[in-house]
């Protein structure tokens, strides 16, 4: 058994010799380190535990499968990134065109009890308030200012010009501000 990707064709010169050409073993293991980093990607886009596992499993999924695609020069934690972007814009799409999901029982999500801690509730408050954003503003705030990464490797995770995110990031932030006011009783 081969265990390294070939490096070009016989029969085309379309870019298939930028593969890479080490074993994909070593890009398995280093998949795996990214993984915490995946995780927290995925809750800060789904809100929810299971779905946030579902997200980083699909990614993970289509990752190991396509590992042959990547090129020599692509850094791996981004096309991981890329990756799991691309599946939790696809679902979104894919859920506007469902209705939406009815509990079998109302009483139900009336029994649960509220925390009362003052943390959980402006946690609460937080997610509320990132959730009132639009997708993309939502995910430029993530990836930069809870994340901490640079303009530049979100640009590049989101495959978008360096000058959309900034303004994408300033419309977010200044849309957080007005979310804000109005939850403070302050005039924006």
């Amino acid at each position: 058994m081969n265990a390294f990707i070939e490096s070009e064709t016989e029969a085309s010169g379309d870019g298939v010799s930028n593969l890479r050409e080490t074993p994909a073993v070593d890009y398995r293991a280093e998949l795996i380190d990214h993984i915490p980093d995946l995780r927290r990607y995925a809750r800060s886009l789904a809100f929810s535990h299971d779905d946030a596992d579902e997200l980083l499993q699909d990614c993970l999924e289509r990752a190991l499968s396509r590992l042959h695609l990547l090129r020599e020069d692509s850094n791996l934690k981004s096309w991981a990134f890329t990756i799991m972007h691309n599946i939790y814009c696809n679902r979104v799409r894919s859920m506007r065109r469902r209705p939406a999901p009815v509990p079998l029982d109302e009483s139900m999500s009336a029994a649960r009890v509220e925390a009362h801690q003052h943390a959980s509730a402006e946690l609460t408050f937080a997610i509320g308030t990132l959730r009132q954003l639009a997708d993309q503003q939502r995910e430029i705030i993530i990836l930069i200012t809870i994340k901490g990464i640079s303009y530049k490797e979100a640009a590049e995770r989101l495959d978008l010009p360096l000058g959309t995110v900034m303004s994408r990031l300033g419309r977010a932030r200044e849309r957080l501000r007005e979310l804000v006011g109005k939850c403070n009783g302050r005039p924006t």
